[in-house]
């Protein structure tokens, strides 16, 4: 966890974002968190598959920026730990 909290702080959030963050991530299905990890590793505006595409849409339409940038990179950090 600490790993976790290490990454997340490092885009500006604390543990209480982070603890609200890891529920939103648990209630994602596993498309839209493979299309966070590939935003956060390749760029958020990286070229992604047909499906990817539409599930990034759909995920700026109900996240702001900042937003994206949190759920990307607690996907990615929690992914680095363990399977996710």
């Amino acid at each position: 966890m600490n790993y976790i909290l290490s990454k997340m702080a490092q885009v500006g959030c604390g543990v209480v974002d982070t603890a609200d963050i890891a529920i939103i991530c648990d209630n994602l299905t596993d498309i839209e968190r493979d299309t966070l990890d590939a935003m956060h590793n390749l760029g958020m505006h990286v070229s992604l598959t047909p499906i990817g595409s539409m599930t990034r849409a759909n995920l700026i339409s109900q996240f702001s920026d900042d937003d994206l940038i949190c759920l990307s990179a607690y996907v990615s950090a929690r992914r680095n730990i363990e399977k996710y």
